[in-house]
């Protein structure tokens, strides 16, 4: 079953301005016009300084082309991405830790999956079995009231028409010419019609009739009069001719030629002043299909934003009205006032599109059930099919189907196509599926509170995206008032998305900000972008993703004004950026101030690393008749006693209040209130905030600072960011670490003590550090004392330039570093971005780790560095430099993305030691399924089979377990001895999480075992005992039950997590308490079990909530699951 689809209309060229767009009717029987392009690939909401360009392939491009606005200008012929959309909106690996919320219902997931009476499913959930899913009631595909969209097909915008035309040449009131632009009644859904929208590239062409010698050169000459008014630096107006097949550009033109009166004096711009270079054919070198024709187009193109679409740019008569055109050739003399019927001299041009290749498939099924869905779902794999809105403007109705190296177990292998589709590769992939409008209320009275304003949008998703293939998962919703035209909005933080691992995971958004106030009805769109050649991809490492399923709107009640901020907005650690840890004096120690700055670096153009000055959030009083009357920080920091009262002072002005500063080493707190975001013209970026700290005299090495964000509204609700500030001013880690920022080293003494120890996390979570911190704690080591933290903010988001390696920015230099002995580096699942060399290859960042910890390793004296991470060495192999580290300083060799294959399908392998530096065997566990701490499957633990290198022996093995030998060819830990001026040190490297650590059997007293291994380490690295002294462990590990997916359907996996010896149960039963089905009665040596929906007759139960009861040694755990047939 096919869904709509709503091609452009096709129209004759004609004196009408109607055809450029395509006549809606909504279910209320409301005609309103929706443009055939749907507006935009990029999102239109700007919440920083506008012009940042965020990544390094653009900075490359900008060296290349000598212009920050260079790339509207490149030869690419298809829509154009600017810039600042992908400095605002930018790309992020799926990954958690990029949004933090106000509302609790997104910080810890939409867990009240049935009604009330805080959170109400609008749209699928258990209630509402079939909406959300590509399926009907026997399990066979459709489409559900779904729609699809391809944002690639773009109608012509070219028309004749009077408007703005009287001064061209003089010619007066009533004067015709050829206008690229819309009017109000064409789109009466712009902000600030009449003008031009967003991703434009349209096509006003002269062909001739054919070259009687095409061996014969020519000279064409061109010349016209011309008004235009477009964004400077981001769109243009091109003036083109065909040379033997490329496009070769004559004119680029951009900005506007009114006057200072805000009119357009006459007569006009004459082209012929302003031409860049002649038209000339030397012979042989003539366009058109049998290249014998003289062939000249002109072209305007917009990018993602700032047009009279989105009002960020309000034109008076965007985007270019042309007139009085002459062209020579050795033809004869050509001439069009416009005046009078078509036909006329030039003719529009449909530009070439991909085509639209969404489909339902029946099922994904892979060799490894964890990356398997077997009921339906909505993609966009390219199978040979015609495309809906095929074919294509040259004719093709079939790309003959785009395939993959990469076995999934389709049929021929098909993937998501990734060639430009239909147009050959003129412009890239961008395809949506659009649910149907989904009404805001309920039945009943139950959601019907005021308050009721909050929204989140939950799906599942196959999204092996890796950032190599520039293929991106995306999504923006539309809502309505009762009576009001649809308003298009964006999740906050806007990002699109790629994830390097082949698994589906859940995922959910705050849309809260995205809707208008008090809607009828919401619709979701779900995309995939290829942007491979915008951004400097590579672009071959096609795949199926993404593949989309149970989608779900939930709404929920808001405490107060809705607060979001962007992890990269936030306060990052940071050392000086003097480079220096010369504490001896006070003149040392007042030069080492440590601004608080944002995570995300905003600097464009060059390599250097300039972070963002502010701390941004978005706030919006949702709920109707109210406004935020007040919104402001708090914060209290614990100051370094070192670091005297001469050198530092108390934040004053007008924002802040409440200073409370006492004497160096006494904790000191204040509020500041909030300031508006502005744009580089000084318009007001609606709801985006920014706070401001002192960056000199205030923060010093070895201080710590939390900080909330509170925001009132006019009936006096309020809240905060974060929603539970427990822990605030305690500093004891009870406190969010998003909430807290560290000045390092922490230095202690003006003779330099400081720890020995630094902590480099670099995945920006949480999911690590609670394992880590107790082992610390139970060696008796505490931060601050013997090991600080850099932690790194949304590592895997661009742009982000936060690094250890980003000296002058947030990151250390040699200098600084010098100070550590050891560094634990910990990366948890993440691949990617990671430890970065500077370079832009189009996977980097402009921190300079590799540089940075290279240096390091040099500086006379021990160093040694441990690394933990499933996927760090895969990672590593992105480039030759960082591949070179990999090897020669790890002493590390990368086999395989995933060691599993070669234990035989061991998912919980015994790591045993083989070299004398270790003595305790310990459990690995490679989970199927890897959970967020809200539950929501995020997924597959793969971890990376390497080998040591030359030079480099084994730390560990794995084990079989049917021979109780050791598994040659795959390591469990690497030891790597690199001698430095006589000393030796050691990189070791575990290519596993450090929470991914078990012991083979229960412990009741003692440490763990991974404190056991961190001992064990600490011991080889020389590291003297903690401060502290040891302390046991608790008696017993709080057991964690987790169920993902759910709701599921035909399977979902339940986690346990029991340690191997335990004895209990997992059962599962009604809500009546009835049991269903038994998985596990005995001793337990896995922590995984599957249920699939049956009873313990084998039968299949109905769709609803069940309880899962799992027991072990007396503890017992509960939690829901729901299963929709």
């Amino acid at each position: 079953m096919n869904p709509p689809h709503t091609p452009n209309l096709r129209i004759p060229y004609s004196t009408s301005r109607n055809y450029s767009a395509v006549l809606v009717s909504d279910r209320r029987g409301i005609r309103y016009a929706r443009t055939t392009s749907q507006k935009e690939t990029a999102p239109k909401q700007l919440f920083l300084s506008r012009r940042v360009t965020p990544v390094y392939q653009l900075i490359v491009a900008s060296l290349l082309l000598a212009s920050s606005s260079t790339w509207a200008a490149d030869s690419r012929e298809g829509p154009v991405l600017d810039f600042e959309q992908r400095a605002q909106w930018g790309f992020a690996e799926d990954t958690r830790g990029l949004l933090h919320s106000s509302s609790s219902s997104l910080n810890t997931g939409v867990a009240r999956e049935t009604t009330g009476p805080d959170t109400f499913a609008i749209y699928g959930g258990p209630d509402r079995p079939l909406e959300g899913r590509f399926e009907d009631g026997g399990g066979a595909v459709s489409w559900n009231g779904w729609t699809t969209f391809d944002q690639t097909e773009v109608p012509v915008f070219w028309y004749v028409d009077t408007f703005n035309s009287e001064n061209l040449n003089g010619n007066g009131a009533g004067n015709h010419s050829m206008w690229c632009g819309q009017s109000e009644s064409d789109q009466p859904l712009w902000r600030t019609p009449p003008g031009y929208g967003d991703n434009w590239n349209s096509v006003l062409i002269y062909e001739s009739g054919p070259v009687p010698d095409t061996a014969t050169g020519q000279l064409v000459t061109l010349d016209f009069r011309f008004n235009h008014e477009l964004e400077i630096g981001y769109d243009f107006f091109y003036v083109e001719y065909d040379s033997a097949g490329t496009w070769t550009r004559v004119a680029q033109i951009d900005g506007t030629n009114k006057n200072e009166s805000d009119s357009f004096p006459a007569p006009g711009i004459r082209f012929s002043d302003i031409a860049s270079r002649e038209i000339v054919y030397t012979g042989h070198d003539y366009g058109g299909e049998q290249s014998n024709q003289v062939r000249v187009r002109f072209r305007v193109v917009s990018d993602g934003a700032w047009s009279d679409e989105d009002g960020f740019l309000d034109t008076t008569a965007g985007a270019i009205q042309l007139d009085d055109i002459v062209l020579t050739t050795n033809e004869g003399t050509f001439a069009e006032d416009f005046e009078g019927l078509a036909p006329y001299l030039l003719t529009p041009e449909k530009f070439p599109f991909a085509g639209d290749f969404a489909d339902v498939i029946p099922a994904l099924i892979d060799v490894d059930p964890c990356r398997s869905n077997y009921t339906p779902m909505a993609g966009f794999i390219d199978f040979g099919q015609e495309p809906r809105n095929g074919p294509g403007t040259n004719g093709l109705a079939s790309t003959g189907g785009s395939a993959s190296g990469v076995q999934y177990g389709i049929p021929g292998n098909w993937v998501t196509n990734y060639n430009g589709g239909l147009s050959l590769g003129v412009v890239s992939l961008s395809n949506a599926i659009v649910s149907p409008e989904i009404d805001w209320d309920l039945p009943g009275s139950g959601d019907d509170g005021v308050d009721f304003v909050g929204a989140v949008l939950r799906f599942d998703i196959w999204a092996h995206l890796p950032l190599i293939n520039g293929m991106f998962y995306w999504l923006d919703v539309f809502s309505a008032a009762p009576g009001g035209l649809p308003e298009r909005g964006f999740p906050v933080g806007g990002w699109f998305y790629y994830n390097e691992l082949p698994v589906w995971t859940t995922k959910q958004f705050d849309i809260s900000d995205a809707l208008v106030t008090d809607p009828e009805w919401v619709q979701v769109r779900l995309w995939v972008v290829d942007f491979a050649d915008q951004w400097g991809f590579p672009g071959t490492a096609g795949t199926p993703s993404p593949q989309y399923d149970n989608v779900a709107v939930y709404k929920y009640r808001q405490q107060g004004p809705n607060l979001v901020a962007q992890t990269q907005h936030l306060p990052q650690d940071s050392f000086s950026p003097a480079g220096s840890r010369d504490v001896s004096t006070v003149a040392a120690r007042d030069a080492l101030d440590v601004p608080i700055d944002m995570a995300m670096d905003v600097h464009s153009g060059s390599f250097f690393v300039v972070p963002g000055d502010s701390i941004v959030v978005a706030a919006t009083a949702r709920i109707p008749g109210t406004a935020i009357q007040d919104l402001r920080l708090m914060w209290t920091m614990k100051t370094n006693p070192l670091f005297e009262d001469a050198i530092r002072s108390a934040p004053s002005g007008s924002r802040h209040s409440n200073v409370v500063a006492g004497p160096a080493g006494t904790e000191w707190s204040g509020e500041v209130t909030a300031d508006t975001c502005r744009s580089p013209s000084g318009s007001i970026q609606p709801g985006r905030f920014f706070f401001n700290l002192p960056d000199v005299d205030f923060m010093y090495p070895g201080d710590v600072i939390q900080y909330c964000i509170r925001a009132t509204d006019s009936d006096g609700r309020v809240s905060t960011l974060p929603s539970d500030l427990t822990g605030f001013g305690q500093f004891d880690h009870s406190y969010p670490r998003y909430g807290t920022a560290h000045a390092l080293p922490s230095v202690t003494e003006s003779l330099g003590a400081q720890p020995s120890i630094l902590v480099l996390n670099d995945r920006g979570n949480e999911i690590n550090f609670p394992e880590f911190r107790q082992s610390m704690t139970e060696l008796g080591k505490s931060e601050g004392i013997e090991y600080d933290i850099y932690w790194k903010r949304a590592p895997g988001s661009t742009p982000n330039s936060n690094g250890i390696g980003t000296a002058g920015a947030h990151g250390a230099s040699v200098e600084q570093l010098s100070g550590y002995t050891t560094i634990l580096y910990f990366s948890g699942t993440g691949t990617g971005v990671l430890l970065a060399d500077g370079m832009p290859d189009g996977l980097d960042t402009k921190s300079d780790d590799i540089g940075l910890l290279e240096s390091w390793h040099r500086v006379p004296g021990r160093r040694n560095m441990a690394y933990f991470g499933d996927r760090l060495a895969q990672a590593m192999t992105t480039n030759a430099a960082i591949q070179n580290y990999l090897n020669s300083t790890m002493g590390v060799e990368y086999v395989a993305s995933d060691v599993v294959p070669h234990l035989g399908g061991q998912r919980t392998p015994i790591a045993r030691p083989v070299d004398p530096a270790y003595e305790t065997d310990y459990l690995t566990y490679f989970n199927c399924q890897l959970e967020n701490q809200a539950g929501n499957t995020v997924g597959v633990v793969e971890h990376s089979h390497i080998m040591p290198a030359s030079f480099a022996t084994y730390g560990h093995k794995y084990l079989d377990p049917s021979t109780g030998q050791l598994i040659n060819g795959a390591a469990a830990s690497v030891i790597f001895p690199s001698p430095n001026a006589g000393v030796v040190g050691y990189d070791l490297t575990f290519p596993y999480s450090l929470s991914w650590i078990y012991p083979r059997a229960q412990r009741t007293v003692g440490v763990s075992d991974r404190t056991v291994l961190l001992q064990e380490i600490l011991s080889l690295f020389q590291e003297s005992p903690g401060s502290g002294g040891p302390v046991s462990a608790p008696a017993h590990a709080s057991l964690e039950l987790r169920i993902a997916p759910n709701p599921f359907n035909p399977r979902t996996i339940i986690r346990f997590a029991v340690l191997p010896g335990q004895r209990g149960t997992v059962r599962v039963f009604t809500l009546r308490g009835e049991l269903v089905r038994t998985l596990h009665d005995g001793e337990f040596e896995v922590q995984e079990f599957t249920w699939d929906g049956v009873d313990n007759d084998g039968a299949s139960v109905a769709s609803g909530v069940y309880f899962v009861r799992a027991s072990a040694d007396g503890q017992v755990r509960v939690a829901k699951v729901a299963l929709v047939r």
